[in-house]
């Protein structure tokens, strides 16, 4: 049984994380705001914490332990980084950070274009401080702050869209509703090839990281791509409507998939470590159907 600390854990894959964590055996301990009751009642201990203020005084209670593992889902600038190295440096065996595909840009030097872990390197990456921080960007300097501080081991798993019925951002549900409402969707290429990784799917990934103990940066997704004219496919399908296609470079109205070029993982060293992934075609089509019918 480990000590693991988990930074949000109330909702979406941070949940699934918990409830897995806790069929495995494992003490937890939940820190967040506690605005979002959870469903884990007496199973999880639970601190309150405003993670963005370095005076809030329950730091000094998370401060006050050894932790074997902590699971960091909320952290999206270098000074909320910076925050919790000040207190739980030299307190943790292992840190995962949730970080994200969004760290990557270019061109991915991976099989079929896709990104490696090598395509964005925390270490040499330069941040510039009059450049716009945006939710890519924040993780950036995020993973750079953690991985400098050498303050406790740090795994970042870099994870692209996540999807699941209970997707508070309802990203999909966006597209659903779309085509039940004979909306037009706005799509720059139908040819663009995207990736996505199943709420459950994280949770397991994370499990397998704890029991593998790997540092560093790691991709994880479906263990395939699809184009977003399949995507539209498969939505035609799940929802028994054609949907209305908008072609455009620019719309007043964008949807979260909208891409204009390929943007995808290449995850094959996480394969050649042994995680199975998934693929899409395995859940997607599902997961459309139920959201068409809820």
């Amino acid at each position: 049984m480990k000590q693991i600390l988990v930074f949000g854990g109330s909702r979406f894959f941070g949940k699934k994380i918990v409830e897995l964590l806790l069929a495995k055996g494992h003490q937890v301990t939940l820190a967040n705001r506690g605005k979002t009751k959870d469903s884990f009642g007496s199973n999880v201990n639970r601190i309150k914490i405003d993670r963005t203020d370095s005076s809030h005084p329950n730091w000094q209670v998370l401060a006050g332990k050894d932790w074997d593992v902590v699971i960091d889902n909320i952290c999206f600038t270098k000074e909320e980084a910076a925050i919790t190295i000040q207190y739980l440096a030299g307190k943790v065996k292992q840190y995962l950070f949730t970080s994200s595909l969004a760290v990557y840009s270019g061109q991915g030097t991976g099989e079929n274009g896709g990104y490696l872990e090598a395509d964005f390197n925390p270490v040499t990456y330069q941040i510039d401080a009059d450049k716009t921080v945006d939710y890519g960007e924040g993780k950036r300097q995020a993973e750079v702050a953690f991985t400098m501080s050498q303050a406790f081991p740090v795994t970042s798993l870099r994870i692209p869209i996540v999807l699941d019925d209970d997707d508070y951002t309802e990203r999909l549900h966006q597209y659903v509703r779309a085509v039940q409402h004979h909306e037009s969707i706005a799509v720059k290429n139908q040819q663009a090839k995207i990736s996505f990784i199943k709420g459950s799917e994280v949770a397991n990934v994370m499990n397998w990281l704890i029991e593998e103990q790997l540092e560093g940066p790691i991709n994880a997704s479906s263990c395939d791509t699809l184009t977003i004219e399949q995507f539209l496919a498969w939505l035609e399908v799940g929802v028994g409507i054609l949907p209305i296609i908008e072609e455009t470079t620019t719309s007043s109205k964008p949807m979260p998939f909208d891409i204009a070029k390929d943007w995808f993982l290449d995850t094959h060293f996480i394969q050649k470590k042994g995680f199975l992934e998934i693929g899409l075609a395995s859940w997607v089509p599902t997961l459309i159907k139920r959201l068409n019918q809820s």
